[in-house]
């Protein structure tokens, strides 16, 4: 079956074939969700998949599993400098692939019902919309260079004295404070 990452794919056809998707996509090509979680205007890199689709015969549901893998452009939280972000991220998603129950009209069940994406109500999906959901989920809270690469925290870690010692500007704090309560007591 030959299928494009960007097109609606039928959720319940590859189930039904155990197909595997594999392939590589530019990040440029991904939603603006993605740039704004790295810090920059639009992903750069490319992003690695391969994906599993299986029926899950115990919820009625279609199965997706496998595994991403990107390096993309970010900027670092720390120094604000761009860097390359390595991401790895395990798949293991579950997808509706009928409509949800009939609810009372007005109910939370049937508002929330209204939100999901036609994925679940059609058995259709965009494999891209799956693949930077899994993206987002596995950039951390705050992307950063590897500690020995980030200039900002070189400087911060180099501080030292003319001496070659490192500078600890609060080390005596505790016993200044301790003087100046005793002189106050006086």
């Amino acid at each position: 079956m030959s299928l494009k990452l960007h097109h609606r794919l039928p959720w319940k056809q590859l189930a039904a074939e155990n197909a595997v998707l594999a392939g590589e996509i530019d990040a440029s090509g991904l939603a603006p969700r993605l740039g704004e979680a790295l810090a920059c205007e639009r992903p750069a890199g490319v992003v690695r998949y391969e994906l599993h689709f299986a029926p899950d015969q115990e919820e009625g549901r279609i199965r997706v599993t496998g595994h991403l893998g990107a390096e993309l452009d970010a900027i670092c939280q720390r120094c604000l400098q761009p860097f390359r972000l390595p991401l790895e991220a395990d798949v293991n998603v579950s997808v509706a692939d009928s409509p949800l129950p009939a609810t009372q009209p007005g109910s939370s069940l049937d508002q929330d019902a209204s939100e999901l994406d036609e994925a679940d109500l059609d058995g259709l999906g965009n494999l891209a919309d799956l693949v930077e959901d899994e993206l987002l989920l596995a950039i951390p809270f705050l992307p950063r260079h590897e500690l020995s690469e980030c200039p900002a925290a070189s400087r911060e870690i180099g501080q030292r004295d003319d001496e070659g010692e490192n500078r600890r500007p609060f080390a005596g704090l505790r016993e200044a404070m301790q003087r100046s309560r005793e002189g106050e007591s006086e």
